[in-house]
């Protein structure tokens, strides 16, 4: 490990002093089938209504619980352009069984790793600390992930708990100092292997824009 990669934890954690941004290069990127985008700004209430009514059991859930979904969908929409997201998608659906709203959300965010090259010996270090890491194939380089469990401090669900299971792929861009980062969130312990499939999956389709004319940050939000 050479000199700067030691330096790496005085530089402080991602998104902090290094910074999340755009970066100066176009992708794209694609969400897994079914999940559906939510949109800052003006078009965030459309986007989390049309999210919530295309819910799989959407009718059987009582007004309670249909407020419920859409202040979550909201609320996570809102903190992750808070954070710096560059896309949030979401997935719910409804046990009909156990009567549990299922929730699962992804982010995609860039992190500027300068003076750092952004390769799979930075995705590693970044990685550490997850209670299971591993290595896959991304689309230009080998990509990182990383499964850990936290407590939010409150539920993101009723009567879920406090725990929030969370899957993180780093992904490499080589030759450049922008790390992306592929986030999956869930409440349910359950949904915690599907959400590593996704964040892989959704991390696998990222690509670097080859052709002229392409715009920096350009997202491909279908599934």
């Amino acid at each position: 490990m050479d000199d700067d990669r030691l330096r790496w934890g005085d530089l402080g954690a991602p998104g902090s002093q290094m910074g999340v941004g755009e970066p100066p290069f176009g992708y794209r990127i694609q969400v897994p089938p079914g999940w559906k985008v939510l949109r800052s700004g003006e078009q965030m209430a459309a986007d989390v209504e049309k999210a919530c009514t295309t819910t799989p059991g959407w009718s059987n859930l009582d007004p309670a619980h249909q407020v419920s979904l859409r202040q979550l969908l909201t609320s996570v929409a809102t903190q992750a352009a808070l954070a710096g997201a560059a896309l949030t998608a979401v997935d719910a659906g409804y046990d009909r069984e156990t009567r549990e709203l299922l929730m699962g959300s992804l982010t995609l965010a860039w992190v500027r790793t300068a003076p750092i090259e952004a390769d799979t010996a930075l995705a590693e270090i970044m990685a550490e600390g997850g209670r299971e890491v591993r290595q896959f194939p991304g689309a230009h380089s080998v990509a990182v992930l990383s499964a850990g469990v936290s407590d939010t401090g409150r539920p993101m669900i009723e009567g879920t708990g406090s725990t929030a299971y969370t899957i993180q792929a780093y992904v490499p861009t080589p030759g450049t100092t922008w790390m992306a980062m592929v986030t999956g969130t869930t409440p349910q312990e359950r949904m915690a292997p599907l959400m590593e499939k996704a964040a892989e999956r959704m991390a696998r389709t990222l690509v670097l824009a080859q052709r002229e004319g392409d715009e920096p940050g350009g997202e491909e939000r279908t599934g």
